[in-house]
């Protein structure tokens, strides 16, 4: 008995609600309904997490769908432009190849200054009237 357990014998009204608590306790009904509070608890968490899921996928679809039409719209434009795209391609190959000429050209410019350069000093050091 909870009276003699807990001695709470000065204690009249803890004690009668410590007795209800035990009487419930024993109670089958009292196992069956906390049962089926847990149950209750477990399915209404079950049911807000499917919904937080079902949100989830519903802005997942929204992104899938913008990521899709944002995908469309550059294959329409890099369609529209294809021929401008192509053009600008073409004329910076050429750009670059002039470039690789002019800097060809250059270099060629360089090394002939360079072998005069090393023809006059070879002629000076040649030269005894110096």
């Amino acid at each position: 008995m909870v009276l003699s357990q807990y001695r709470y014998d000065q204690c009249v009204p803890t004690t009668a609600g410590l007795n209800r608590v035990e009487v419930s306790i024993q109670d089958p009904r009292f196992w069956k309904k906390l049962e089926e509070m847990r149950i209750k608890k477990v399915l209404d968490g079950v049911a807000e997490l499917t919904e937080k899921v079902r949100d989830l996928e519903m802005h997942l679809r929204g992104r899938d769908e913008e990521v899709r039409r944002q995908r469309e719209q550059h294959q329409v434009y890099v369609k529209e432009n294809e021929g401008e795209i192509m053009r600008q391609q073409q004329q910076h190959r050429l750009d670059m190849k002039a470039r690789e000429e002019e800097l060809r050209i250059q270099l060629e410019k360089r090394q002939r200054e360079r072998s005069n350069l090393f023809a006059q000093i070879q002629r000076l050091e040649a030269d005894p009237s110096l």
